[in-house]
């Protein structure tokens, strides 16, 4: 096969998984980059709103209850965030407040949820909150 008939074959065959990301929104290009030599290289990024990213923190201070949250985009930048101060956190009123921010931002994909404790091979020693 010549140069040209591969060439030809390529622009048949130009999909990849790139240009489908590109075409779902997914990536979004970005400015080209002059490297010196040859032609210019294109840079992709992220979609910043491709998914949401909803991070819990639970914590209780002289007998009362905290909940913090950040709500992070997929470049990781900070979006919002709020500390709520809880009467009782239990797991429905956890679960409320998880539903709740993600009516109001239905991008959330990941949830994290940290509780600070300490453990020993799987044993819960002391915790704030339980």
């Amino acid at each position: 096969m010549t140069r040209i008939g591969i060439g030809k074959l390529r622009q048949q065959n130009d999909h990849t998984i790139l240009n489908d990301f590109v075409k779902q929104g997914i990536v979004l290009e970005s400015e080209a980059l002059q490297l010196g030599m040859g032609r210019p290289t294109q840079k992709y990024v992220i979609h910043q709103d491709f998914f949401h990213i909803l991070v819990i923190s639970i914590q209780r201070k002289k007998q009362q209850n905290y909940l913090y949250y950040e709500i992070k985009d997929a470049l990781g930048q900070n979006m919002k965030h709020e500390i709520i101060q809880l009467d009782c956190l239990d797991q429905q009123k956890l679960l409320q407040i998880i539903i709740e921010l993600y009516q109001k931002d239905s991008f959330i994909r990941i949830i994290g949820i940290g509780v600070p404790a300490i453990v020993s091979n799987g044993v819960l020693i002391e915790s704030d909150i339980f």
